[in-house]
């Protein structure tokens, strides 16, 4: 969920970044009785949820019928699926991490910065000094700055005619690090999309895209 007071991300009572606690309300039980519960909205909009359910099934889907072509996998899918998950989260990121401008300025640097490869290296430059691999790097994670690295780049030649790109052992190693990229994201999130002038829930942009259909 997100932080009212500091826009951080966090699954616990207090704010890591900022402190601020949740205040709880008593809801009314059908015996008569009360009891305190803290309800807030989630962080992820629903899409995202979709996503990650989706990479679920397919990961589980029954493995039969042949390869679709030399060392393809089967469940490519799932590597084509995650990459769509990790745009939205980068792309979500960097509205948050404009907080202090305008809108009307952030959506312009934005357009500028539309494709990730030049959101995660020139526009994160831009703003900090590094890249966002080289700040995943400081929050200690290489190994997976790597990784994500690779199915970038594996996708990339899938997309663009290489259809071996993405063989069961990406697919496999995309499965695994989902949860760490998570963790690494919200980690990354709070250190660099808190305490900014305007609060923007990584939610945000999907209410507001849906509102202009």
């Amino acid at each position: 969920m997100h932080c009212y007071e500091c826009n951080a991300l966090y699954d616990r009572i207090a704010c890591p970044v900022c402190g601020h606690v949740i205040e709880s309300e008593k809801v009314r039980q059908p015996d008569g009785s009360y009891v305190e519960r803290r309800t807030v909205r989630g962080a992820l909009g629903w899409s995202t949820h979709l996503l990650l359910e989706m990479m679920r099934r397919e990961w589980e889907r029954a493995d039969d019928g042949p390869a679709p072509m030399g060392q393809t996998s089967r469940k490519l899918v799932i590597v084509i699926l995650f990459w769509t998950f990790f745009e939205s989260l980068m792309d979500r990121f960097y509205h948050a991490a404009l907080g202090d401008l305008d809108e009307a300025e952030a959506a312009k640097i934005l357009r500028k910065f539309k494709f990730v490869g030049g959101q995660l290296d020139e526009l994160h430059k831009s703003l900090w000094g590094v890249s966002f691999w080289e700040d995943l790097a400081a929050l200690d994670y290489v190994p997976l700055a790597e990784q994500i690295r690779t199915i970038q780049e594996r996708r990339n030649a899938f997309i663009h005619g290489d259809p071996e790109a993405i063989d069961d052992s990406l697919v496999a190693r995309t499965m695994g690090i989902l949860m760490d990229v998570q963790f690494a994201w919200i980690k990354l999130f709070n250190t660099r999309c808190t305490h900014k002038r305007r609060k923007i829930p990584i939610w945000h942009q999907v209410e507001r895209a849906a509102k202009t259909r």
